[in-house]
Formats: C-alpha cells, structure tokens, sequence
C-alpha cells in the first residue's frame, strides 16, 4: 500500500511538473503575442495621428476647391522656377468624388506649347513642390505645331515638344452623413 502511495504520489508530482512546464511555455508564447500587440497598437496610433495632421493640414489637402487666381499664381510660379516665359494655359474640369471617402479630386487640364521635356518635367516638380495636393495623372506629348513660336533655342540633343497634363487636385470634401 504505501509503495502504490509513493508511486501515486510521484506521478501526481510528475503531472505537475510537466503541467506546470506547459504552462509557463504558453504564457511566455501570450507575453510575446501581447508585446506585438503593443508595437502595432502604437504604430496604429502614430499613424492616425499623422492621418489627422494630413486632414487639416491645408498643404496636403486643401478643404476648399482651389479658386482660378490662386491655381494661375501656383502655375506661374511653378512655370517660373522651372525657366518657362510662361504659365501653361489651364482649364479646370469638374471635381469627382473619390469612391468611398472624404476626399475629391478636381482635374486641370494644362496645355504647354513648344519646351523642352527638361522644362516640363521641372515644372511637374517645382509644382509638386509648391502645392502637394498637387499630382500630374495624364501626360500626353505631340509635336509642336511648325508655326508655333519657340521662345528659347534647345540645347544640343533636346527636342522640343507640345504638351497636354491632366493635373489632379486632391480636396477634402466630407460627404453629407445625412444621405
């Protein structure tokens, strides 16, 4: 009798230790598993709050349409850092919603006569540069009209183009919760 005690008694002792092992391994498993969760709760919070900051941040978002002075002083400016005589002609289209969100983007359609693609890529820069909420979509090259008057010679192995650019104006626009 008291061998089959011991022997109960050590596979009870047995059991909780490889129980108690079990154990620890599995809340050594949540302790990491939590430790993630963590990281990605503070990653998650800094990026809503970068969000927040881009929403009322005007740069990045303007929350009004842009108004016809102030895009002809943004393309005069970016046309002047880019070494252009000139702002490109320029005709706003009709702002569309962006499907399921908050924003709009309003497109303007800009029509460069003869530059070079130096000038016209320098001029997308400049004007990224100067309003972010600013992004080219469509490019569309053609070559210049023979009678069209070229106001600076290209330098050597430069070709000079026409060129039609769809810039796209991202607004925020909140949607009416009422509908």
């Amino acid at each position: 009798m008291a061998k089959r005690r011991t022997f109960l008694l050590v596979l009870l002792l047995v059991t909780a230790f490889l129980f108690g092992g079990f154990c620890h391994r599995r809340m050594l498993r949540l302790k990491e598993e939590a430790q993630i969760a963590r990281d990605n709760l503070v990653s998650a919070q800094a990026a809503l709050t970068e969000i927040r900051h881009w929403k009322a941040s005007p740069g990045r978002a303007a929350a009004v349409a842009m108004e016809t002075p102030q895009l002809t002083a943004t393309l005069r400016q970016a046309a002047l850092a880019a070494g252009l005589p000139d702002a490109p002609g320029s005709e706003p289209g009709s702002p569309a919603r962006l499907a399921g969100t908050d924003y709009s983007e309003l497109p303007v359609f800009l029509r460069f006569e003869p530059l070079t693609m130096k000038q016209l890529t320098s001029f997308l820069v400049n004007l990224s540069h100067i309003d972010p909420s600013a992004r080219a979509t469509v490019i569309e090259l053609t070559p210049p009209d023979p009678a069209a008057r070229i106001t600076a010679a290209p330098a050597p192995g430069e070709e000079i183009w026409s060129a039609g650019v769809e810039v796209d104006y991202l607004t925020y626009s909140p949607q009416n919760p009422l509908k």
